[in-house]
């Protein structure tokens, strides 16, 4: 599952009914004070949908950005284990490797 995608799905779908609500909000402020009372209640009934929608949205995102949350989580742990794992089997290795990368990083840090 691609999460960047649905997170970016997520956000403009959420960013599209915050639009719609607003669209509506100010139409039915427009109406307010000139229109009839069936337009109002048109108007009004519009907002509740779309805020209802909006809703819904965020809800879905949030829910989205829960899962992608503990899939990373898993993926975090379970890298964990395994460079534990490889330490724990090649201590001198690991050793090795750490002393050269910090050997690298000194070298490009004195060039400096």
């Amino acid at each position: 599952m691609d999460t960047s995608a649905l997170n970016t799905e997520s956000r403009s779908k959420l960013v599209d009914d915050l639009r719609a609500v607003i669209r509506d909000a100010e139409d039915l402020i427009n109406k307010a004070g000139s229109q009839t009372e069936d337009k109002f209640q048109s108007a009004r009934s519009r907002i509740d949908s779309t805020l209802q929608n909006a809703r819904s949205g965020l809800s879905n995102a949030k829910a989205g950005l829960s899962t992608a949350q503990e899939s990373l989580v898993s993926r975090t742990k379970q890298a964990a284990a395994t460079t534990d794992q490889y330490v724990t089997e090649n201590p001198w290795r690991s050793v090795g490797a750490v002393a050269l990368a910090g050997l690298l990083i000194g070298l490009l840090v004195g060039r400096k």
